[in-house]
This record gives structure tokens, C-alpha cells and sequence, in this order.
């Protein structure tokens, strides 16, 4: 424990008033009212750097959460505080129904990307999830009841902890040294849903001897997952906007996909509802099927048979997950201190989606489903060119009717192969057909598709409900293990430690209810019914996500004071480290090799070790200035080396007024997944603004990865000033520009689109051959988007700038104890050279205040997340080449209010409502629900929590 009294005491009121980031890291904002002796005075570590000091508020900003705050602000779990911190600037990933990654969540700090940002347990590094390539943490393995605090660094921190500390660096504090034993039990209801919604149980204890300490945890938390139907905003529905009586695809659909019972033209030109789509609007209702034009969405005359998944899918997963925690040390010998802890994660989740929605190929032209389709006596053959002469060899040219009922057929060659040219058209007799001035009358081939062949290669889009609707079942286990030892040396103040830390995860994925092609084909070879309960068995599969990683780390370092300035001894830290790290993302055979329809995924693995040393010292080079250099080399088996540089400086003006300033380089090695991944298929959304469309729709995406890429390398200057005011009051300013050169991203298929528009890249015709592309698109020659591909690359610079603003107060009254804190961070640029910050998912401004009040047994809270509205619509003009940003998406404010009754030794009770007024997430103007990483969607939520201490 601290002896700092200016420290516990103002831990101590965070504790009390949930008042999130009081200046617990400040040395005099909550300051004891006795005179603290200077040999009472502690050194401790905090994060952002090794070397331990009394100066809280140091040459870098850090904000601390306790875990009081984390449940009086009205959080569930870690993830929820970190999600809702104003340093989270534009959101982060949650449990999401419909992804490979349904289980886990992440902190994203500056908008950077959670590979960005690091997160450490203890100040150690805790190693990424092998589901999210083994880059980002996953903070669902982290538990609720062993957290002591949270302190985040908003600073660059490679220079100390390594690469992905670009964005800066998130410490999870584990509790330790705990006696006695505590209890605590809760539940709670969100308005929205029906039942019991979440729950929690979490046993803590402690014992001590003169010797060491043994702290212990079990925690089990579980939180149901959401609809699509349980909330207006998510069900399907269908709105006639402009009046016409006529409901057209997509642009007046919401939750509806094309994916029912949908034919496509041979040459995409067209597509119609399956001739089936009458009798299964019957059979389910206009709820489930529902026949609607789609002129606009495909081409005039155009219909689709459309399915309402949004009926039957989840948007939220649900987590159900159990920790079991140890920490323990002991006192081996006189100054030598044995540690280690010991963590067991198991994390389950259930996401639902609606039944595969998967393209059904080469359907045949005599398919009873096919609308485009006639038969061989139909269609009539004819063995004669267009110029009258006969074909050299066996070939022959089918004749078959167009959407308009006209027939036509294909030119060939001699060897009997399609001509890329034009086609003539032909009545039912063969007979050429002439305009009215008796010319022959022909139209545009489509010379990526074999004729011969073409309604063979006709293609459904289908929705397989026979086999049910797809449940996702996920079960994530991690094992975390750490033992060393540290001590002190009388020589120069030094202290020491050694340690071994090994990390294990295993995640399993699995997918029921997908469609087997195989099954699929068997059934047409063997004429089964595919409605028959042989037929839909033989086109149940069951997919496999494999994804497992392995962390092994030894650490040494020394910390020693060495030179003697007037102001005091210069303070050296000293270490190295090696790591070992190994990652799988392993899926199914038949998912990899596209034999599964509704699934998609391919294996990646990789490994790497990597050995580091780095150096720190603080100088003192007056009683009021302390100058920090930090240097750190790292060297990559698979990438190669780097030194990252910081340099800082602390200056106390005054007594409680503390200017600083840092600047630091940083980089990131690229990830096992981005080096080594197969190609990923996934429906990436977009607007192609080109084919007229004024609505987000889904497009076939292929993802490549790239083993040549180089590193991120980045700046990191942050200026800022603290003062306390008062002993009872405090303001910081600090304002921080994050430049980031040769970003490793990927081109969205909107980026690709802009590219387009700007003449950079081409849209190639169907059956192109693309294996040697890695960005390309797809369209038909009347310009429908079929495909995108985009993969991995070092791009140019995304730079971030903005302040954070914090405030703190207390006063004491007849009436109570009242508290005051407020985060407060605003983004003014972000991106390249187009500046996005304030626009759709980039909001330039969120804050998070919290007011606080204690009398006697008595406190309440009430905390208020704010999030600035944005533009709706952001593109780039092909003609100005200038940021076009359009439309507004509403602000979002969210209460959440609690009361606590502490009855001393017969336990607290916390009631709490979150998200008070009931807010929905910010909704588009189209009613839709967008960003799932901004805005929850969990509504009101009623909750009771009991806690008693023994």
C-alpha cells in the first residue's frame, strides 16, 4: 500500500464520489490538511514511465479511473468505462452479432485503431487476441472484480513499452495485498427487453502475514444480447418515402436483403424474383418474403424477392464470461520479494444471424426457379455463323429469350468460341430481326461469359431457411501466468526485478446452420427436393474458427540513482526483454475453399520473437524542472529493427502549477495477421455515388494481406499545464498532435470508389482476371458494382490534433460532501489531407462530467456522457477534388444516476438507473442505427447491486 497521504486521501475520494479521473495522479488536488514529512513520502511507479518518483502529475498526461468510478458511472465492465472515455474519441469495437470477433472488445484512444494502443495488466504488457490477429487486446478477458484502477497514459509510450503505443497506453491495475473478504451480488433490467438482462457475483479476499500476501478473485458476469427486432430502429421494415404506392429495394428497405429468392441475368443486366417467390410469400407471410421493384437499385424493370433477416438476427451478442484471479508475494529474504499471479478467463457468447444468405450458381437454364430459363426445345439450336457459313467443328449456339421476351443468340468463331462483339438478335424461327429502316438489330456481348453455357452460369440469390437461422456459439479461454522476483540493493538507491510472464488463448468458434454446397450440389445431381427434410439435411454444415496464440515474455530491469546535481540525483532506469509471440486464425476446410454459403474466412498464422532494451532518466536540473529521456531498441525476427526516442520536461512554475511538455517517436511493426493472412471474403458497405445510389448497400470484399509492408513510425508532441487551483480544486489543459507516417490500413470499397471518381483505378468487366490484383473493382457493362478487392498497404499520414480539458472540484457543506469532475476532449484535425474530424464516426468533441454527493451513510451520483453530433455524409468531389461534408447526425447525451446506502457491517446497497431518459443511438435520416461502436443500443437499464465486506 501508498504511504503517499496526499495520494490515498484523494483515492479515497474517487472511491466516495465516483468522480472519474479526480486528481488522483495530482500531488495537491484533494491535499491532506497535515503536513506530510518528506521521509513519509513514498516513490511510486506510474505509467508512462519505469522510474519511481513522489510527483504524481507528471511530464506526461495520465488519467486514473478507480473501479468505483468505473460502477458508479454506470458500467457493466472494463470495456464499458474504456468504451466511454473521452479519450476514446470515436468508439471502439464491442460484442458484435455477425462477426468472426462476436466476443471481444477493444479501447481505441484518439481514434488511432486499437492496434494502436496498448494495454497493459500491472504495467505488463497484456498480449493481443488471436481472433483480432493477435494485434489488439481483448478487454471481455479482463475482470471486473480484481481491477483496483485504470490509468491511462494519452502520450506516446514506445520509447518505454514498444511498438503499438502509438496512440498511447491503457494500465489496468489488478488488486493486491487485500485482506479480508468481500461479496458482492447484482442484477439488472433493461426497459426495452423482458427479464432479468444481466447479473453478477464476485467473491474477493485476502490474507496477509508479516511475510507476504495472497489476493484472491472469482468473477462472473453475464449480459443477454439484443435483436434486431427488439428495437424499431433495427426491425425490417419497409417505407414508402416518395408516395408512389410502390416500395422500391433497398432505397425504402431496412433490414431486407436481396438474399431471398432473386435470379440475375446471365449478363447481370436485369435481375427478377425466382418464379417461386409468389408461393413462399404465401407460405411465410409479406413479414419473411416480399416481391418489390428494384429499378433503381439494379436496372428498370427489375425485381427482387426480397428476405426481412433483421426479423430473426442479433445486433448485440450477449457475454457470459467466469475469472478466476491470484496474486500473491512474499518475502524470501531481506530485501528479495517473490511475486506472481495467476489469471483463468472463460468467456462465452451467443450471436444469432438470419439463415445463410448465399448465391446459388449455375442454377441451369431449365431450373423451375429460373425466371430467365426455357427449355433445349424452347430454345432451338442452330449450327450456322452470323455470316451464313457453317461452323468448322461440333459447336453449337443456343438461342434463348432476353427480360424482354426477345430471343437472341451468340456469334462464334470457326473453333466454335465466342466472339467478343455484338450480338445480332433473332425471332423465335432463328430468323434475323431488322429495325425499321432494315438494318439488323443487335446488342452489347458479354464476352466474359461463355454463351454456350450462360444459363448454366446463371446466378440465385438466395435465402436458405429450410436449414435455420445461423447461431454463432463462441467460448474464449485465456491463461495468464506471471513469476518473478525483485528486491532492493544498497547501492545508489537501486531496486531490481526479473520476471516470466506466459500467456495462453485458445477461442473457438462455432457456426451452425450454413449451407453446404456440396449438399446442395448432391441434391440437383440426385433430383432431391431440396424442401424435403432429406434434401435440407443434406445441406446442413456446421463451420469452425480455430483461433489460438501464445505469449512468452522474460524481463529484467534495474533502477538506480547515479550523479549527484544540485537539485538532487539523476534517476536511471536500465532492462531488456525477449518475447516469443505465435498466432492461428484456423477456419474449416470447407469455409476456406468456399464450399460453405453464408460463411466466410480463410487461415492465417505467423510468428515472431523480438528482443528489446531500453533506458530512461530523469534530471533534475532544478528544484522546479525535471528533463525525462527514454530510448528503446527493438528487433523484429521477421521485420527488422528500430530505436524509438522520447524526450520530456516538468516544470512546476509555482507551487501547484505544473507546465509540461513531450515529444516522442514511436512506431508499429506490421501484424502477424497483416503479413501472413489469407485472402478474407467479407459485404462491406458503401454509397456508389457513379451508379446513381444515394444509400449505403453491401458488396462482395476481398481482403488481401501483404508480407512486404514496412512500419508505421510516428510523432507524438503533447504541451500541457496543471494546476490546482485550490486544495479542493483543479484544472489541465493539454493539448497533443499524433502524426503517423506510412499507415498500414486497408482502402474501404468507398476509398475505392473515390479512386475511381479521381481516375486513379479502373472498374474491369466480370470473369477479369483479378488473382494478381490487389484493388480492383468489378462492374457489369451497364456499370453495377459486382465485387471489390483491397488489401493491406503502407499509405500516407493520418495526423490527430486536439486539447483535453479536465476540471475538478469539491466542496464541503451542512448539506454534504459535493464533488465536480469533467473530461473534456476535442479533436480539431483528423485524417490526411482531408480533415474528417466532426464527420460521420469522427465526432470533434465528447465529454464525460460527473457530479457527486456524500452525507453520512448517503452518496449519489449522476454522470453524463456527451457526444457532439456530426455531418452525415462525407466524400471527396471528383471535380473539385474538395471534402464535401453534408447533412447532421444528432448529439447524444446519456444520464446515468446511482444512490448507495452504506450500512456499515451489514453491506452497501447501489441502485442505479443508466441511460435515464432512454436514448436510442444516433440514427441516420434514413432511421438507421450505423455505428455500433459510438452509440449502444442497450436503452434504459435498471440495476441493484449489494456489496458486504467481512
Amino acid at each position: 500500500m501508498y504511504s503517499n497521504n496526499k495520494l490515498a486521501k484523494s483515492v479515497r475520494l474517487a472511491l466516495m464520489f465516483g468522480a472519474s479521473a479526480t486528481a488522483a495522479i495530482s500531488a495537491n488536488a484533494f491535499a491532506a490538511d497535515e503536513v506530510v514529512e518528506e521521509e513519509e513520502v513514498e516513490r511510486i511507479e506510474v505509467t508512462g514511465s519505469r522510474i519511481k518518483r513522489t510527483d504524481l502529475e507528471g511530464a506526461s498526461p495520465v488519467t486514473v479511473m478507480t473501479a468505483e468510478d468505473i460502477k458508479i458511472e454506470g458500467n457493466f465492465t472494463v470495456a464499458d468505462a474504456l468504451r466511454s472515455s473521452s479519450f476514446n474519441s470515436f468508439g471502439s469495437f464491442s460484442e458484435r452479432s455477425g462477426s468472426s470477433a462476436q466476443s471481444q472488445a477493444t479501447v481505441n484512444l484518439r481514434g488511432a485503431g486499437s492496434n494502436r494502443t496498448l494495454v497493459l495488466l500491472d504495467g505488463k504488457r497484456m498480449p493481443g487476441s488471436p481472433t483480432l490477429g493477435g494485434q489488439s487486446a481483448n478487454l471481455n478477458s479482463i475482470p471486473f472484480a480484481a481491477v483496483e484502477r485504470i490509468e491511462i497514459l494519452t502520450d506516446g509510450a514506445s520509447s518505454t513499452y514498444g511498438s503499438d503505443a502509438i496512440a498511447g497506453v491503457v494500465n489496468i491495475i489488478l488488486k493486491k495485498n487485500y485482506e479480508g473478504l468481500e461479496f458482492n451480488v447484482g442484477a439488472g433490467q433493461r426497459s426495452e427487453d423482458e427479464g432479468t438482462t444481466s447479473s453478477e457475483f464476485s467473491v474477493l479476499g485476502g490474507y496477509s502475514t508479516d511475510k507476504g500476501n495472497i489476493t484472491f478473485a472469482f468473477d462472473h458476469q453475464k449480459r443477454l444480447g439484443i435483436s434486431d427486432g427488439a428495437r424499431s430502429y433495427t426491425a425490417a421494415k419497409m417505407t414508402d418515402f416518395d408516395g408512389d404506392g410502390n416500395i422500391q429495394a433497398y432505397a425504402e428497405t431496412d433490414g431486407w436483403s436481396i438474399y431471398g429468392s432473386t435470379v440475375a441475368a446471365p449478363d447481370f443486366s436485369s435481375a427478377m424474383a425466382s418464379t417461386t417467390c409468389d408461393d413462399k410469400v404465401s407460405e411465410f407471410g409479406e413479414g419473411t418474403f416480399k416481391k418489390v421493384s428494384a429499378d433503381s437499385d439494379w436496372s428498370p424493370g427489375s425485381t427482387y424477392c426480397m428476405y426481412a433477416y433483421a426479423n430473426v438476427s442479433y445486433n448485440t451478442a450477449s457475454i457470459d464470461r467466469n475469472t478466476l484471479f491470484v496474486d500473491a508475494n512474499y518475502e524470501i529474504a531481506d530485501g528479495v520479494e517473490w511475486f506472481g499471479r495467476a489469471m483463468f478467463v472463460q468467456n462465452s457468447s451467443f450471436g444469432r444471424y438470419a439463415p445463410p444468405a448465399a448465391p446459388w450458381r449455375n442454377m441451369g437454364y431449365e431450373n423451375p426457379e429460373n425466371p430467365y430459363g426455357i427449355s433445349n426445345d424452347e430454345a432451338g439450336f442452330y449450327d450456322a455463323k452470323l455470316d451464313g457459313t457453317a461452323f468448322e467443328g461440333n459447336a453449337w449456339s443456343p438461342m434463348f429469350q432476353d427480360n424482354n421476351g426477345d430471343y437472341q443468340y451468340y456469334n462464334y468463331d470457326s473453333e466454335g468460341k465466342p466472339i467478343d462483339s455484338d450480338i445480332q438478335r433473332v425471332d423465335e424461327d432463328g430468323a434475323p430481326v431488322f429495325d425499321e429502316d432494315g438494318n439488323p438489330v443487335y446488342v452489347p456481348a458479354v464476352g466474359a461469359y461463355d454463351p454456350m453455357n450462360a444459363y448454366q452460369n446463371t446466378t440465385g440469390y438466395y435465402r436458405w431457411t429450410g436449414i435455420g437461422t445461423r447461431d454463432g456459439n463462441v467460448d474464449d479461454y485465456s491463461q495468464d501466468y506471471l513469476t518473478g522476483f525483485r528486491g532492493e540493493l544498497d547501492w545508489g538507491n537501486a531496486t531490481w526485478e526479473v520476471y516470466y510472464h506466459k500467456n495462453i488463448a485458445d477461442n473457438k468458434s462455432v457456426g451452425e446452420y450454413y449451407l453446404s454446397y456440396g449438399g446442395l450440389a448432391h441434391n440437383i445431381a440426385n433430383d432431391i427436393d431440396l424442401a424435403s427434410e432429406e434434401g435440407v439435411a443434406n445441406m446442413k454444415a456446421t463451420t469452425l474458427q480455430n483461433s489460438a496464440s501464445s505469449f512468452d515474455q522474460y524481463n529484467f530491469g534495474i533502477g538506480f540513482d547515479l550523479f549527484e546535481l544540485p537539485a538532487g540525483a539523476v534517476a536511471h532506469f536500465f532492462g531488456g526483454e525477449y518475447m516469443e509471440q505465435t498466432y492461428a486464425d484456423i477456419y474449416d476446410g470447407q469455409s476456406e475453399t468456399g464450399l460453405i454459403g453464408g460463411s466466410a474466412g480463410n487461415s492465417a498464422k505467423g510468428e515472431r520473437d523480438i528482443t528489446a532494451f531500453f533506458y530512461e532518466a530523469a534530471i533534475p536540473v532544478t528544484d522546479s524542472i525535471e528533463v525525462n529521456l527514454a530510448a528503446r531498441y527493438d528487433d523484429y525476427s521477421d521485420f527488422g529493427d528500430n530505436i524509438a526516442p522520447k524526450a520530456s520536461v516538468r516544470w512546476e512554475i509555482l507551487d501547484g502549477l505544473v507546465l509540461r511538455a513531450s515529444y516522442s517517436e514511436s512506431f508499429r511493426a506490421p501484424g502477424l495477421d497483416e503479413l501472413n493472412a489469407a485472402t478474407t471474403f467479407s459485404a462491406e458497405s458503401a454509397i456508389d455515388y457513379a451508379a446513381g445510389d444515394t444509400a449505403a448497400k453491401q458488396f462482395d470484399t476481398y481482403y488481401k494481406s501483404n508480407p512486404d509492408l514496412g512500419a508505421e513510425t510516428s510523432e507524438y508532441t503533447n504541451i500541457g499545464v496543471a494546476w490546482d487551483i485550490t486544495d479542493d480544486m483543479g484544472v489541465k489543459f493539454d493539448y497533443f498532435n499524433l502524426a503517423i507516417d506510412d499507415v498500414i490500413s486497408t482502402k474501404t470499397v468507398q476509398s475505392l470508389l473515390t479512386d475511381e471518381a479521381q481516375g486513379e483505378i479502373k472498374a474491369v468487366a466480370p470473369g477479369t482476371d483479378v488473382s494478381d490484383e490487389t484493388f480492383y473493382l468489378i462492374r457489369t457493362l451497364d456499370g453495377k458494382l459486382l465485387e471489390a478487392g483491397t488489401g493491406y498497404f503502407n499509405g500516407g499520414t493520418l495526423n490527430i490534433e486536439g486539447l483535453d480539458v479536465t476540471f475538478n472540484a469539491g466542496f464541503e457543506t451542512g448539506f454534504g460532501d459535493f464533488r465536480f469532475n469533467t473530461i473534456n476532449s476535442f479533436i480539431f484535425d483528423y485524417g490526411d489531407e482531408y480533415n474528417y474530424a466532426g464527420t460521420e464516426g469522427a465526432p470533434d468533441f465528447k465529454s464525460v462530467t460527473t457530479f457527486g454527493w456524500a452525507l453520512g451513510d448517503f452518496s449519489a451520483a449522476w454522470t453524463m456522457n456527451y457526444t457532439d453530433s456530426t455531418y452525415e455524409n462525407s466524400y471527396v468531389d471528383s471535380d473539385t477534388l474538395d471534402l464535401v461534408k453534408e447533412g447532421e447526425l444528432d448529439s447524444w447525451l446519456i444520464h446515468n444516476v446511482s444512490f448507495t446506502y452504506d450500512a456499515g457491517d451489514f453491506g452497501a446497497l447501489t441502485l442505479q438507473v443508466v441511460n435515464l431518459t432512454n436514448e436510442d443511438p444516433v440514427l441516420n435520416s434514413f432511421g438507421q442505427w450505423t455505428d455500433q461502436n459510438l452509440y449502444n443500443n442497450f436503452g434504459r437499464d435498471y440495476r441493484a447491486n449489494y456489496t458486504i465486506k467481512f
